[in-house]
């Protein structure tokens, strides 16, 4: 189908597009009500190595081997332990349930970045603050693991708490939009159910008006014939009657013949009388009866 015939069609159904609009606008209203926006607290980790004066900081790093590498390498092993399942059942027992992300700000860089995210802002605040207090103690442990001593441990401290969550609406976008589509759809569907019902109403009515009119006119033409057989039967009348002219015409030829023959004979037997004129009128009227069967 052309596109102009696509446009046509909606033109022709307008009312049937309005209508699935002014539904689709309603229902949009309804699912952005009822979905409603999401929210996302930030919060950022900074590691930092143990606070010593400059006289120990040689002997605090060969007591603690993680000192011995980059604080981004660091910061890159704790946020891989944030991600494992002991530390989510930890979050859960807090009631930290909200999804949540621990990323590095770039790649070697200290500074671990923290986003949870929920429908309710206090939910999302607070798994950012368990989250903040969660890394610094697995980066606590790590440590004693290596019996590190206090003096001498990297610590996470807190660089950025986010007061107040930012608010999201792609959810919100994403269902609208969804809706949109489908009612658009569905409208546009309509028009086309509507348009073909329609159409075919009107064939089916259009064949009924041409039988109806085939049934009057073979119903005319009945009765012409019927008009005209009077006509018919006056030239039958005349046909038979010209038969009967044109049968007698040929019994008064034959009767004529048989005369000349006749007449010939007593020709013969009276030799000796004279020349008598000779009847003509049964030769004429063979000729007017032969002249009649070939003009009929």
């Amino acid at each position: 189908m052309y596109f102009l015939d696509f446009v046509a069609v909606l033109v022709r159904r307008w009312y049937i597009l309005i209508i699935g609009i002014i539904l689709t606008g309603l229902a949009g209203v309804g699912v952005h009500a009822a979905i409603g926006p999401t929210f996302q607290a930030h919060a950022a980790v900074v590691i930092l190595p143990p606070t010593s004066d400059s006289g120990t900081t040689s002997t605090a790093a060969s007591r603690n081997p993680y000192l011995s590498i980059p604080l981004g390498n660091t910061a890159d092993v704790l946020a891989r332990i944030m991600a494992t399942e002991g530390v989510r059942q930890e979050l859960k027992a807090a009631h930290a349930t909200s999804p949540f992300t621990i990323v590095l700000v770039a790649d070697g860089s200290p500074v671990l970045e923290i986003a949870a995210t929920d429908a309710s802002p206090v939910a999302a605040t607070n798994t950012a603050s368990v989250l903040v207090k969660v890394a610094g103690t697995e980066l606590e442990k790590l440590q004693v693991m290596q019996n590190v001593p206090k003096d001498a441990m990297i610590r996470a401290s807190q660089l950025i708490s986010s007061t107040e969550p930012d608010v999201l609406h792609g959810s919100q976008i994403q269902a609208l939009l969804g809706v949109v589509a489908l009612g658009l759809i569905l409208s546009v569907t309509v028009c086309f159910a509507a348009e073909g019902a329609f159409t075919g109403r009107g064939a089916a009515l259009a064949a009924a008006v041409r039988g109806r009119r085939a049934t009057g006119s073979r119903g005319r033409a009945g009765s012409k014939g019927a008009t005209r057989s009077p006509g018919d039967s006056r030239r039958s009348a005349m046909s038979a009657r010209a038969d009967g002219i044109a049968d007698q015409a040929e019994d008064d030829s034959e009767d004529a013949d048989s005369e000349d023959l006749d007449w010939d004979d007593e020709g013969d037997d009276e030799e000796q009388s004279p020349a008598q004129p000779r009847d003509t009128r049964g030769t004429t009227m063979v000729l007017v009866g032969r002249r009649r069967r070939s003009e009929e």
